[in-house]
């Protein structure tokens, strides 16, 4: 590859596409009539520039592959039903009725088969019961006795009053 004068490369670029205009123009053809670097990469610019603009345009056959494999990929995924699909065309008229039927049995035969069938429990005793009864009414006397206690020193506290008010 040529190598052009460093101070002209970027204008021979520029030279060779015809973007450069008036004294700039007239410089650099009057500087490659003279630098022979300079001509062999001009040439060089005009035959490699060229390809870089060309364009890559498949073949025929690439589109119609690419046409077959697209119809074929198309078919694929119209045909995969979806989980969705599968359930909807399995349910029927019918089959919602029945379905709601037989949850009301399972729900009726797991509440009702849930249920103890309880026999009534032998009532206690009157011993029993006073047992049961005899811690309450100890403290409840307990309580009577701190209502007195109360009712004695707020009887104090008033009879203190009175001593001092007089």
């Amino acid at each position: 590859m040529a190598t052009a004068c460093n101070e002209y490369e970027q204008d021979l670029v520029l030279y060779h596409y015809g973007d450069l205009h008036g004294t700039d123009r007239d410089q650099i053809a009057t500087h490659v009539h003279g630098c022979a670097a300079c001509a062999s990469y001009l040439k060089e610019l005009a035959t490699l520039l060229p390809l870089t603009v060309k364009l890559d345009e498949p073949a025929e056959d690439f589109w119609h592959d690419y046409s077959r494999e697209m119809r074929h990929k198309l078919a694929v995924f119209q045909e995969k039903k979806r989980w969705w699909q599968t359930v909807q065309e399995s349910i029927r008229p019918w089959t919602i009725p029945a379905l709601a039927a037989t949850a009301v049995v399972a729900l009726t035969l797991t509440l009702t088969s849930g249920k103890k069938h309880s026999t009534p429990t032998r009532m206690p005793t009157e011993d029993q019961v006073l047992m049961e009864v005899l811690p309450m009414a100890e403290n409840l006397e307990l309580f009577n006795n701190m209502e007195v206690l109360e009712s004695i020193d707020l009887l104090e506290l008033i009879g203190s009053l009175d001593s001092d008010a007089a």
